[in-house]
């Protein structure tokens, strides 16, 4: 259960099939949006399924919401961080010669294109791998533009292209609005225009005008920018529902 759908009320319920294929969750700070990563959390949680959240800023107030949730549903919970008290993990244990050597190599940041778009590469497969598993990915970032500062923009799109479920909360960036907002999509429109005319100071219409078809979209820029604190639209790829929900608390 995310939450209620605005307007009627109802439960918006993500299905273990829909987060199967993977979901994207994006909301700058403040949004909602680690509230909305919990509610899957804690649905595993509940139902004893493993969980395993990685947060590359290191957010404490996340982990701590791990550990409650865990806490509350009497799970095991682990913690591994470079900064708060952690449990021990060495990366270097286990794997052959090769292994080990690119687990080295690959601590190094690359600027060629080419190792940018082998990440690509990777990427896909490891959404495929998760999907035949059966593992859920949710990846959360405040926007996308994020991940293509770190990563470039070929795992942008294999994201974008990998993921059938978008959570999307309030973006304050009108471009990063307006991209989410065209993942979204469009639809048929009209649009109507009317000749007007000033006489003596007052606007008078002439009864001219013209009537044609546009794409308008299906959820426009700016509502995104207005979304206020735990409210996000669901985007559901495979059925093109298009939902305004008040995510709820755990």
């Amino acid at each position: 259960l995310l939450g209620i759908e605005k307007g009627s009320g109802k439960p918006v319920i993500i299905t273990d099939r829909e987060v199967n294929q993977h979901e994207l969750v994006v909301g700058t700070t403040g949004s909602g949006k680690t509230t909305t990563v919990a509610n899957f959390a804690e649905s595993a949680t509940q139902r004893e399924l493993a969980c395993l959240a990685i947060d590359g800023k290191g957010d404490p107030d996340l982990a701590e919401k791990a550990r409650i949730l865990a806490e509350k549903h009497g799970r095991t919970y682990k913690q591994f961080s470079m900064h708060w008290p952690s449990c021990r993990y060495d990366p270097l244990a286990h794997g052959g010669i090769t292994e080990l050597k690119d687990k080295l190599l690959y601590l190094t940041e690359w600027s060629e294109p080419h190792y940018e778009a082998l990440a690509g590469r990777y990427l896909q497969f490891v959404f495929r791998v998760f999907e035949r598993a059966g593992i859920c990915a949710i990846i959360a970032t405040q926007s996308l533009s994020d991940i293509e500062a770190a990563a470039g923009k070929a795992v942008v799109n294999q994201i974008i292209d990998n993921c059938n479920v978008f959570t999307i909360h309030r973006q304050n960036s009108p471009e990063s609005a307006e991209i989410l907002a065209g993942i979204i999509g469009t639809r048929e429109g009209v649009e109507v225009t009317r000749q007007v005319q000033s006489v003596a100071g007052i606007v008078l219409e002439t009864g001219l005008g013209s009537v044609r078809q546009v794409r308008e979209y299906v959820v426009h820029p700016d509502e995104v920018k207005n979304l206020k604190t735990g409210e996000a639209i669901v985007v559901r790829k495979l059925t093109g529902e298009v939902l305004r929900v008040k995510v709820r608390k755990c």
